[in-house]
């Protein structure tokens, strides 16, 4: 659901003998996270990752929303599309290109992650 949105219960408010009972009414307040950001029913975040773990494969960890550890596999060789997994989790990639030589020097692309 989306922030601003409504979940009604009708009839379900205070109930009474001698009364008709109201509605319930919910509205969906949505608020920012540290990590992740909301686009549409995706969850997006941004991982840096060096040079060599994006050309020669390895693993990275990120910290999901109830804390445990997402483990994304970099496969030698492989190219990362969106799209490319069934997921609602979107990884954005910043790649050091220069080992932290400079700002700004860095590739940067979307990637879906899979989850366990």
């Amino acid at each position: 659901m989306k922030g601003g949105q409504t979940i009604v219960f009708n009839g379900e408010s205070d109930q009474s003998p001698n009364a008709e009972s109201g509605d319930v009414v919910i509205v969906i307040e949505e608020k920012p996270h540290d990590r992740f950001k909301r686009q549409d029913t995706n969850l997006i975040t941004e991982l840096e990752i060096d040079l060599l773990t994006a050309l020669g494969g390895g693993q990275v960890a990120i910290r999901h929303l109830d804390d445990r550890a997402l483990i994304i596999n970099f496969v030698p060789g492989e190219v990362v599309k969106n799209g490319k997994y069934s997921s609602n989790a979107v990884l954005r990639l910043d790649v050091d290109i220069c080992g932290r030589c400079h700002q700004g020097h860095s590739w940067s692309g979307n990637a879906v992650s899979t989850t366990p």
